[in-house]
């Protein structure tokens, strides 16, 4: 993979954002395999297709992915496009997967570049706010820290290109995901991401409800009966082979 932004671009185009988004999308098209399959090659979409920018050649896969990119490091949170468009493909299951990266435009090269898989992207993710120029029309942005950390596909950190091998264990270890029910999807990839942040290679059940019931019960106002589904969650991930089950509310991660 070469991390070098093309250089011959320079010069061509009198805005600078519409140069970067030359140069970040020619890069994606030359350089970027698809994590899911890896075939070596993204294929562009028509300009204009809603939330997808490429999409995986191999006609097997067909993953889609949306490109954003930025001079600043990748933080907690990312400034996204307009609001209805995701809550669709929520609803359509079309949704896309988000490639974050972040560039060096004086070097001409590409530092950091994260995948966010379709199936780890749910509602709970995206903060609406009004475009104040357009005051009937919706934003949003995208809440990285609520997708979790294993939802954070790394193909490049730091200059430095991953293994593909381990990127694609990495992705294929929570592809079963998208063959859940939505509902149930956003459920097991809430629960996730809290028992991660519990930080602890070993926890117990009380310890999920203690810290984290009524968060969850704020993102899932529908369901009364929280530690149920906490419990549901769990035996979820305990089949699929991410946690041990020790006994006596006591789990571990594999």
């Amino acid at each position: 993979m070469h991390l070098g932004l093309d250089a011959g671009l320079l010069g061509r185009y009198p805005s600078g954002r519409q140069l970067a988004k030359v140069l970040t999308e020619s890069w994606i098209e030359d350089n970027l395999y698809c994590p899911n399959c890896l075939e070596p090659r993204l294929a562009r979409e028509p300009t204009n297709t809603p939330l997808t920018d490429f999409r995986c050649m191999n006609q097997s896969c067909r993953q889609t992915f949306q490109l954003k990119a930025q001079r600043q490091r990748i933080g907690p949170e990312w400034r996204d496009s307009a609001y209805n468009p995701w809550i669709e493909s929520f609803e359509k299951e079309t949704t896309p997967n988000l490639a974050l990266m972040h560039y060096n435009i004086k070097d001409l090269r590409v530092l950091n570049l994260v995948v966010i898989p379709p199936f780890f992207i749910r509602p709970s993710c995206i903060r609406k706010w009004k475009l104040s120029t357009r005051p009937n029309y919706w934003m949003c942005s995208i809440l990285l820290h609520s997708v979790g950390p294993d939802a954070h596909i790394r193909i490049i950190t730091d200059g430095v290109e991953e293994d593909r091998r381990q990127v694609n264990e990495k992705y294929r270890g929570f592809a079963w995901m998208r063959h859940l029910p939505p509902h149930t999807r956003g459920w097991t990839a809430d629960v996730l991401r809290c028992i991660r942040e519990l930080d602890k290679r070993a926890f117990t059940l009380q310890e999920v409800y203690t810290s984290y019931e009524r968060e969850l019960q704020r993102l899932h106002p529908e369901n009364k009966n929280v530690q149920a589904k906490i419990r549901q969650q769990l035996q979820i991930l305990r089949d699929k082979n991410k946690l041990r089950f020790l006994g006596k509310g006591h789990y571990e991660f594999v």
